[in-house]
């Protein structure tokens, strides 16, 4: 049985080629140390992606925070997710998906993209 390490690294590849496929620029962090922040003593991640692209005359960065889902990112990952993007002019993005589709929930093996900013879902679409 494999680990959340393991499980976790597979799901933020799946998303780099999803991307990738898409037109984006996209590096994972190792590790997802691609941010680090310690609060109380515990290391927090908020940065597991960074995917760049143009569009039209603007540059579109986005920080990434991957999950398997939207209720496991904590409020302090989102934080700091949302302080550094700011920092920089990217946008912070929470991206999720859930396991394998079935009928009951055609959702699942979609993944759903969320800009803490805007507040709204994001559609990923095949723009270069």
């Amino acid at each position: 049985m494999a680990n959340s390490y393991v499980l976790g690294r597979s799901r933020e590849h799946n998303l780099l080629s999803k991307l990738r496929t898409n037109g984006w620029f996209a590096i994972r962090g190792s590790g997802s140390k691609a941010g680090m922040v310690l609060v109380d003593g515990k290391k927090y991640f908020p940065i597991d992606i960074i995917s760049v692209r143009k569009e039209k005359k603007k540059t579109i960065v986005w920080f990434i925070q991957v999950s398997k889902y939207l209720s496991d990112i904590d409020e302090i990952e989102r934080k700091y997710l949302v302080k550094w993007a700011k920092k920089v002019g990217a946008e912070p993005v929470l991206a999720w998906t859930f396991e394998k589709r079935r009928k009951s929930n055609p959702k699942r093996g979609k993944w759903e993209f969320y800009n803490l900013l805007s507040k709204e879902y994001i559609e990923l679409s095949n723009k270069n």
